[in-house]
């Protein structure tokens, strides 16, 4: 006997049990786009600010060849807001149902931005758009760092509260970081080896520093029974 079996009660019509299917059906595809659609917006106001460098970050690097600000755009910080948006779903209600929210997400983002720039090509002009290889390396690289890290969230779920969302968030900006620079800058004469262990340093201070913001709000977001960890 399958779960939803277990959780229907005896006394449950079948006419009361199709109702009662059709209501879950409907709650979880209202809850699923509103986690898509807030990701995808998240995602769509960073891709904004994607010619926009980080220059804050410059002195830890010694040379400015080797500067943050060479690859570093705000864009990455609401990208690094989206992998938390991912885990803390993933929290809630499970890795399934946050990497639905993620592809959803993303296929939303990749028709809005086909749609601008079909809109806008008559006036665009060499330069002004990010190359194909960027742009593909960019959005398959976060998006595999959202999937991986809800995955490794729930399979990092213990009684140790900090452990599911650090290595989650580790996993996913790691995995992010290594896919991009290989990917973008693979063959080519720039320092991209000493840029990307910079990134990664970077990248392990922000899955530390979400650490307070996930613990403030465990309460407000508990896992649903069955998912286990704190």
């Amino acid at each position: 006997m399958n779960a939803a079996a277990r959780k229907q009660p005896k006394d449950e019509n079948p006419t009361e049990a199709l109702l009662r299917s059709a209501q879950e059906a409907v709650t979880s595809g209202v809850r699923l786009s509103s986690m898509a659609s807030g990701l995808a917006l998240l995602m769509l106001v960073g891709i904004l600010f994607l010619d926009i460098p980080i220059w804050r970050l410059d002195g830890l690097a010694a040379s400015e060849g080797l500067a943050p600000s060479n690859w570093l755009r705000v864009t990455d910080v609401f990208m690094a807001l989206s992998v938390y948006s991912v885990l803390l779903a993933t929290r809630r209600y499970g890795a399934e149902t946050a990497g639905r929210a993620a592809m959803l997400a993303w296929a939303a983002v990749v028709v809005a931005t086909t749609a601008v720039v079909a809109a806008l090509s008559p006036q665009l002009e060499p330069g002004d758009m990010p190359s194909a290889r960027f742009a593909a390396v960019f959005s398959l690289s976060w998006f595999c760092g959202h999937l991986v890290g809800a995955h490794i969230f729930d399979l990092a779920r213990t009684t140790l509260w900090w452990r599911a969302p650090l290595v989650g968030a580790l996993w996913a900006f790691f995995l992010q970081s290594g896919f991009f620079f290989t990917g973008q800058f693979l063959g080519t004469d720039v320092p991209w080896p000493n840029w990307m262990m910079t990134d990664l340093m970077i990248k392990g201070a922000m899955a530390v520093a979400f650490l307070p913001i996930y613990a403030s709000l465990r309460k407000s977001i508990p896992p649903r029974p069955g998912y286990g960890g704190r």
